[in-house]
């Protein structure tokens, strides 16, 4: 009986200039993108977002043929965060020219 790879794990949607690893149990098998130029993937299973769109990434097995994909969304990131320094008990305002986007504080 033919192994079969199994299912791809990772994440979508992918940012676009952030690493993100993506895994497959099955061993010997051989990583690929459908499009190269909304995201790439290392031989090790690392993506990496490039443009925003959509692109399947695949994992084969050379030796059968046989494989596992999984269609990867990309998106763009966030511009920089651009303002001024905050002082204690101080106002800031800071601004991305992002639209769309939620702020939050981690702390």
């Amino acid at each position: 009986m033919t192994p079969l790879p199994a299912a791809i794990s990772g994440i979508s949607p992918v940012c676009t200039g952030i690493l993100v690893p993506f895994s497959d149990p099955t061993p010997g098998g051989v990583w690929g993108t459908s499009n190269p130029s909304i995201a790439t993937i290392t031989a090790g299973g690392v993506v990496q977002g490039l443009a925003a769109g959509s692109t399947v990434i695949t994992y084969t097995i050379p030796s059968t043929g046989c494989y596992s994909t999984m269609l990867v969304n990309v998106n763009l990131s966030p511009l920089a965060i651009v303002g001024s320094k905050v002082c204690l008990n101080t106002n800031a305002t800071l601004i991305d020219p992002t639209p769309g986007g939620t702020w939050s504080s981690g702390n």
